[in-house]
């Protein structure tokens, strides 16, 4: 089957794109089809530990946020959990009676619909790795996928056949063959226009900007023709011969057309918007419904057309946010009577008629209009059951559905199912639901983070507390609230992105990054900021070093077991922020970082306990490779020395106690796991032994191994880690510690001493070490803003606004009406989790700076304001962010004069509303937006500092992704933001600026970057 060929618009920025252009095209889809991947099994219980296995406490029941779909033509239903960014999908049958079986997950991938064949088996349609794919499910056993390379609109299930649907461009008739015979008159020869002396100076026209009127009447006229082709589909071949279906229709406006298919016996009802006769110069749009065979041929007899009202900007205005929702004996479709208005109800199989709706009918029980509209059909009155006394308010079929929003149960032929609150119910039979048990309860201990010292002690952050671990192994507990401003059990990149998290002073474990704090034995209040990039505490068994990088000054305090950090002094150094510094044999640390000048290269030097440095050398981690480091991790070894991996971790050095190279070599690829991690990622293949050059085999590696610490070799001579055992949805927070797992002798030279230079007078910092001095009299964030609750001390989703109101808008609006617009692919992509702490609590935000983790959209100019001044800063006005944009060089591009494709993140041939919505100008704040897959791998939207050349160099600094990425907030009367996001299609650089919008604007373009008065 053909790519669906979206149509975009083509006009310029505008009120009605909310600052998104049209997008120049969209990501490739090829045809075709192919088998691939293992069976996935069921989800079991979490086994006994081992003998290499300290669990760090007892496991809990937890019910999950589950969600639930119907299982077409079938009895039974799905309960599931599915997000955005999720490592798996988790799901389970539920039966007549309730949960049936045990649950099973499916690694990668996003749930788009279940079917039921006529001799009853399931089969489970998903999306993964971009693909559409078919599964058997047999009991709880998953079979392996058969995926096709195409992106239909729908699949629907005719008897034992799945078809495919897609809206196409009409085939253009064929030519007559008389008529392709004629000879085509030849072309006259153009004279060539003669050269004008001096050459032509004259600049082209600059086309004016696209009026907000102009805008909206090309908004309005986009909708195209498109023909209907249908594809059967199966598990055992794949996707077949495409045939047009015969049905032809004008979609209302782009992305404004097929609503939904079901089917009847042998026949599938189609239900499309389409475009209506205007009256006067008001556009207008109607329903359209048509029916196809069990071949997916259309009988024009069955066409109908109703409910034809005004056309406003992304949906039609008196029927809103359409869903077909299938019954045994015929089908309704639910609306709402403009943006969260009544419900709109019409029956549309087997014929058509309008409702007049209950509330309570709509959203728990829509089958009962078709019981409704048949008796009034026939004359006869209905025989009802009663209805159901649930409140409405309190249902809920899908993660985070708003009250307001209609269909909130998922029908089977037998029941009506939803969530009264955390409950699941079952309706019909008695006005009273019927509860059952929660279909997705599993058992968890979760981890947050975890460290470990050399000597084979550590400190883990579990949901409720510390778990504390001898050099033995024995696990002791302590409740309390977790470390602040590091990570949330639910927040992966600021997970994966931090290093080590806490380090052991004597007898006392300090917070390293974020804030410097005692965690144990006793807690203590922060006693000072250590942004993630430029600063960090280091351990040792008498004192420890606090290091903070302000470029090119590298200041140094010593660290006592117990009181504030004493300055020792600052040295100049060459390294970059994003350097790692870890406790070395000897005293004092071992500090390996990107050099400032080449950030493909490495150096490393020693700090002594008094502080005094080694000089600078290289350390040649990819043998002169110009790849990108400037992110690096450090392990100590037991007998001094350091294992130095690059972020990625394709690459591990052995380094000596006074950080030389002594070995380095390639780590295996790391392979997908069949059990995803809950926390944490999986154990790789291969570990460093003590021995240079040597990879060892992982100690005790199960499938469900997962790491939220580095692995270390401990004193003892065994091998310790802290992580989880998991199933993919249960999970066990465990010390993992195997004896005698590699043999040799650690990288460490003799006592000798390295020679050091002594520190001078640390002088004052002008500018948080989180940020770059601009010339000399402005501070600039490094990477753009992430959102931080003061209060609780997380990093706030990403994806959803800051602000309480909104937030809850966005989550509401888009619970449901993310299945009704775009393809198959669009429609199965699920919202990104928010945790429920984000939902319950009164926010505090502040901005934070820091590499490696996905900035905050959907930023207010008004939240953007106080998250600066939150964090002591304020908003750049636009001069000043144009200045820092432009670098020391004064160039139009942070890079240079010139644009360049591809160095900074903007201008990307892809627009996520097109994606999504087939349409570029509508849905800006569906929260999944920047989920969207880019053209060069990963999201549309890039990690913070992941376009290393996108750099606004001043002086040994620089300041990232100020073009592209996110457009961001700038201190001007009535409102702007600077710098044009990822899909902007501007090649302006740092001249990029939109005024359009006031303060309370937002979107999924929208971030925050803060300047600062530097210190005198």
């Amino acid at each position: 089957m053909r790519a669906t060929n979206v149509a975009l618009l083509s006009g310029a920025i505008s009120l009605i794109a909310s600052c998104g252009p049209p997008a120049h095209g969209e990501l490739p889809r090829p045809s075709g089809s192919s088998l691939a991947g293992p069976a996935e099994a069921h989800v079991g219980a979490l086994p006994a530990p081992g003998p290499d296995r300290v669990p760090l406490g007892a496991v809990s029941p937890v019910a999950l946020e589950a969600s639930l779909a119907p299982i077409s033509g079938s009895a039974r239903a799905l309960a599931y959990v599915d997000h955005a960014g999720a490592q798996a999908l988790v799901a389970r049958v539920i039966g007549p009676d309730g949960p049936t079986g045990r649950p099973f997950v499916i690694p990668r991938a996003h749930l788009y619909a279940a079917f039921e064949s006529p001799e009853g088996a399931l089969t489970l349609a998903t999306v993964e790795g971009g693909r559409p794919c078919l599964r058997a499910l047999d009991a709880d056993l998953v079979g392996p996928p058969t995926c096709i390379d195409a992106a239909p609109d729908a699949l629907v299930s005719v008897g034992a056949t799945l078809l495919a649907l897609e809206l196409r461009p009409p085939e253009p008739p064929e030519e007559p063959e008389a008529q392709k015979d004629k000879a085509k008159p030849a072309a006259k020869p153009q004279a060539k226009p003669a050269p004008k002396k001096g050459g032509d100076k004259k600049k082209p026209k600059k086309k004016p900007p696209m009026t907000q009127k102009k805008a909206l009447e090309r908004l309005m006229a986009s909708g195209a023709e498109v023909e209907l082709w249908t594809a059967p589909v199966t598990r055992s071949d794949g996707l077949g011969e495409a045939t047009s279906s015969g049905l032809v229709f004008r979609q209302a406006m782009a992305g404004l057309g097929f609503i939904g298919a079901a089917a009847r016996g042998e026949r599938v009802d189609v239900v499309f918007y389409e475009r209506a006769d205007p009256k006067g110069k008001q556009p207008r749009g109607k329903i359209g419904v048509a029916g196809l065979d069990a071949l997916g041929q259309h009988d024009p007899a069955t066409r109908r057309s109703f409910g034809e009202s005004k056309l406003e900007p992304g949906f039609l205005a008196d029927h809103v946010d359409l869903r077909l929702v299938a019954t045994g004996d015929g089908a309704v479709l639910l609306g709402q009577r403009g943006p969260r208005g009544k419900c709109d109800v019409t029956v549309i199989a087997p014929f058509i008629m309008q409702m007049i709706p209950e509330a309570n009918d709509c959203a728990l029980d829509p089958g009962r209009f078709v019981t409704l509209a048949r008796a009034k059909h026939k004359g006869e009155v209905p025989a009802l059951e009663p209805a159901s006394t649930l409140d409405r308010a309190r249902a809920r079929r899908v993660f985070g559905q708003a009250s307001w929003d209609v269909a909130r149960s998922t029908l089977t032929k037998a029941r009506a199912w939803t969530f009264d609150g955390a409950t699941l119910v079952s309706l019909r039979g008695a006005p009273e639901p019927k509860k059952h048990t929660h279909p997705l309860e599993v058992s968890r201990l979760r981890i947050v983070w975890g460290a470990l010292a050399p000597d084979g002690s550590g400190l883990a952050q579990l949901e409720d507390g510390l778990a504390i671990i001898d050099s033995t192994g024995r696990v002791s507990s302590r409740e309390g609230p977790p470390a602040r401003r590091l990570s949330g059990p639910d927040q992966p990149d600021a997970a994966s992105a931090s290093r080590t998290p806490a380090v052991k002073v004597g007898s006392t474990w300090w917070q390293a990054r974020g804030e410097l704090a005692a965690l144990f034995p006793s807690r203590g209040a922060p006693l000072r900021a250590l942004p993630h990039d430029t600063a960090v505490a280091v351990g040792g068994a008498a004192s420890g070093l606090v290091l903070e990088l302000a470029p090119p000054m590298l200041h140094v305090d010593r660290l006592e077991a117990s009181g504030a950090p004493k300055p020792l002094g600052a040295r100049a150094v060459p390294i970059a922020p994003g350097f790692d510094a870890i406790q070395r044999g000897a005293g004092g640390a071992i500090v390996v970082g990107a050099r400032a000048d080449d950030r493909s290269r490495l150096v490393s030097f020693v700090v002594a306990a008094d502080g005094a440095m080694s000089t600078p050398r290289d350390v040649p981690l990819f043998e002169g490779a110009a790849t990108q480091v400037s992110r690096v991790r450090l392990v100590p070894l037991p007998a001094g020395g350091a294992l130095l991996f690059d972020v990625g971790r394709t690459r591990v050095a052995w380094l000596d106690d006074d950080g030389a190279l002594v070995k380095a070599a390639s780590l295996p690829a790391a392979v997908p796991p069949a059990a995803p991690c809950v926390d944490g990622h999986p154990a790789p293949a291969k570990i460093p032994s003590l021995t240079p050059g040597e990879l060892l085999d992982f100690p005790s590696r199960t499938e469900g191994t997962c790491l939220s610490s580095e692995l270390v070799h401990a004193a003892d001579g065994s091998v310790r880690w802290l992580g989880s055992t998991t199933d993919g949805a249960s999970s066990r927070a465990e010390l993992g510690l195997v004896k005698a797992a590699s043999s040799g002798l650690p990288p460490t030279k003799p006592p000798a001493a390295p020679a050091l230079q002594a520190l001078a007078p640390g002088a004052a910092r002008r500018c948080p070490t989180e940020m770059v001095l601009v010339g000399d009299d402005l501070c600039v964030d490094r990477y753009e803003g992430a959102l931080l609750d003061l209060g609780a001390g997380h990093y706030l989703s990403p994806d959803y606004p800051a602000t309480p109101n909104l937030m809850a808008a966005a989550l509401g609006d888009w619970a449901t009406r993310r299945e009704l617009q775009g393809d198959l692919l669009a429609r199965a992509l699920p919202l990104p989790s928010l945790s429920q702490w984000q939902r319950a609590a009164t926010l505090t935000v502040a901005a934070d700076s820091r590499a490696g983790v996905r900035p905050s959209a959907y930023v207010t100019g008004s939240t953007a304001k106080l998250a600066c001044e939150a964090a002591g800063k304020r908003l750049c006005t636009h001069l000043e962010w144009k200045r820092a944009c432009r670098g020391q060089a004064d160039t139009m591009f942070p890079y240079g004069s010139a644009y360049e494709d591809g160095t900074c993140n903007v201008n990307v041939l892809v627009h996520p509303a097109a994606i999504l919505h087939g349409n570029a100008s509508v849905g800006h704040m569906d929260p999944r937006l920047n989920r969207v897959a880019g053209p060069r791998g990963g999201s549309v939207l890039h990690l913070t500092g992941d376009n290393p050349r996108c750099a606004s160099r001043w002086g040994d600094d620089a300041i990232f992704d100020m073009v592209g990425n996110l457009d961001e907030w700038v201190d001007e009367k009535g409102g702007a933001f600077a710098g044009g996001f990822y899909a902007r299609g501007t090649t302006s650089g740092c001249e990029s600026l939109i005024t359009a919008h006031p303060p309370a604007y937002l979107d999924y373009s929208t971030g925050v970057r803060c300047c600062k008065d530097p210190a005198p």
